[in-house]
């Protein structure tokens, strides 16, 4: 790992974040979905940092990034050879370890599977006639040290490979009008900001980009851009006197906020960007967000599942998602239809799908209980 991959902390900056996310409104605090992820987050960065966050399966809860991990070790964990000696001494455990090593054996199998359907897709999203001219110029950068995959002369990742297909869906809309003025809700580590900005940047059309998220990931995206970008990215430092941003203090920038400065915005976007987050809200918050996000920005790309979360085994994660019984609205999931129609009651409409074949399948083998639309403002 070289320099140039090394996401640095600021932990002046994520103190900072928390504080006064300790301070913000309900409606743009985390919901039941993310709370008991986002304290281990927050214990994570806290305790190693972000130089090896992309290998961390607590940072990497709600993305396809980890690759099932090897189950030969050369230095067994002493948790190992305790078990080993157990194993020795009582004969009848080994039907244990038998079970568990051959459940490895169909984890390792499914990995040796994903890895190859990932090189596939990376193989035809860049060469296709379909998807080349969009994606043949991008690449994967490895800035926090993640597990990669090598196609060729080229490293990629399950996470790069998905944002490459979103990208794919977003150009089958607006191949002849890109957008130059981005607002992302709910963005990752800001890998879909990456990927849109090396071709924006490389085609010089591209004015800012907004990220809005909750902490920690709000701190982790605008530390991995800043390793990738420098001093194009401003954050919260750069804000938090602020009682407006307008275009003159963002020219040219890439901005990361925390979601509770959204309402400061005094300025217009050409494209809403929302991936697989307001499913993992509730109906009030989404309502609060899209009451700030309708009137600055003319198309509004939704990507969610078509039903909305209905159940988990974590129970205590997911109150508000139960579909039996709610006493009021936040009781019930957020189907992609539902957020359809809060769209359309605002006065959007609906724009016929990307016409990309391949995309679309791909998108499928990705996420067959997800659907997308693009919507364009009708005022």
């Amino acid at each position: 790992m070289n320099s140039k991959t090394i996401v640095l902390d600021d932990r002046e900056l994520l103190e900072l974040i928390i504080n006064d996310y300790d301070r913000a409104k309900p409606e743009y605090r985390v919901t039941s979905y993310w709370k008991i992820a986002v304290e281990r987050k927050l214990a994570e960065v806290k305790e190693k940092g972000l130089t090896h966050f992309r290998r961390d399966i607590y940072f990497t809860k709600g993305y396809s990034e980890n690759i099932y991990p090897p189950f030969v070790q050369e230095n067994p964990p002493l948790k190992q050879r305790v078990l080993d000696f157990f194993y020795s001494t009582w004969p009848f455990l080994l039907v244990f370890r038998n079970y568990k090593n051959r459940e490895s054996k169909l984890v390792l199998e499914r990995s040796v599977a994903y890895r190859e359907k990932i090189v596939l897709m990376h193989m035809l999203l860049t060469r296709s006639q379909e998807t080349c001219g969009d994606l043949s110029g991008v690449r994967e950068f490895c800035v926090g040290d993640p597990e990669v995959i090598q196609v060729g002369t080229d490293p990629t990742t399950p996470n790069f490979v998905v944002q490459m297909v979103y990208y794919s869906l977003l150009r089958g809309y607006s191949a002849s009008k890109a957008p130059a003025r981005v607002l992302e809700l709910g963005g990752g580590y800001g890998a879909f900001c990456d990927l849109f900005l090396q071709n924006a940047l490389a085609s010089n059309n591209f004015r800012y980009y907004f990220l809005f998220d909750i902490p920690p990931m709000v701190y982790i995206s605008g530390q991995y851009l800043k390793a990738r970008y420098g001093d194009r990215v401003l954050t919260y430092k750069d804000f938090v006197n602020s009682e407006k941003i307008t275009e003159n203090d963002v020219e040219g920038k890439i901005v990361v906020l925390p979601t509770f400065f959204i309402d400061r915005l005094d300025l217009n976007f050409d494209l809403f960007w929302n991936t697989a987050s307001f499913q993992e809200m509730t109906r009030s918050v989404v309502r609060n967000y899209l009451a700030h996000i309708i009137p600055r920005c003319h198309y509004i790309f939704v990507s969610s599942k078509t039903v909305g979360h209905k159940r988990t085994k974590f129970k205590q994660e997911f109150d508000n998602f139960e579909m039996a019984g709610g006493k009021n609205d936040d009781d019930l999931p957020i189907s992609y239809s539902w957020i359809e129609g809060e769209l359309l009651r605002a006065g959007y409409v609906s724009l016929r799908k990307a016409e990309r074949p391949l995309t679309n399948i791909l998108f499928n083998m990705l996420y067959s209980n997800y659907t997308y639309g693009m919507y364009e403002q009708n005022r």
